[in-house]
Formats: structure tokens, sequence, C-alpha cells
């Protein structure tokens, strides 16, 4: 089973697309069949709501899995099911972490 603020890559629906992207799990759901994520991409789309930036110069970004700066879009929690992710990239950790949370309200 995943944990709370692990980054996967998933194909799921967001902005009426199901590109495959990271997501940032933030809730386990359903003994783990179900998770509520975030959707974060390298682009910044302005009907995307309210996001925060994951700074690739950030001490923490290394364990994300991520290759670039990208944007965690937190405007609400999207339901994505467990056969939906494709593979674990890394998750956040310390300041980076707390940073998430804060601007989040998580």
């Amino acid at each position: 089973m995943r944990e709370a603020f692990e980054i996967v890559w998933a194909k799921a629906v967001w902005l009426q697309c199901a590109d495959e992207r990271p997501w940032l799990l933030v809730d386990v759901r359903k003994g783990g069949e179900e998770y509520g994520a975030f959707p974060i991409s390298t682009k910044f789309y302005r009907s995307g709501g309210p996001y925060y930036i994951i700074d690739d110069k950030h001490p923490d970004f290394p364990t994300t899995g991520l290759k670039v700066q990208s944007y965690l879009f937190y405007e609400s929690i999207i339901e994505i099911g467990d056969d939906e992710i494709r593979r674990s990239m890394g998750r956040l950790v310390g300041s980076l972490l707390a940073d998430v949370k804060e601007a989040s309200g998580l």
C-alpha cells in the first residue's frame, strides 16, 4: 500500500484531460484501493487553481523523483484508483513537505 505524500506517476483525469502525469498522494482511502491526490505538472495552468511551485533548487527536491521544477495544484483533492497508478516516483520530505502542507492547508 502506498503512503500519503508519496509522488506517483498515474493516468487520471484532471482539467478534462487523462494524460499520465505525477500526482501527490495526500490521503489513503479504502485500504489503499483509492487515494486522494493533487496533480503535478511542469506547465502552469491558470484554470488549475491555486498552486505551489516545487522548486528544483530546494534541498529536499531530489527525493521527489521529479526531474524539473513543477507546479502542484491543490484547489481540490482528486480521487484516483490504485489501478490508475503506474509507478512510484518519490516523496515529499522535510521542509518541502512542511511548506506544501502549509500552502495547501493540509
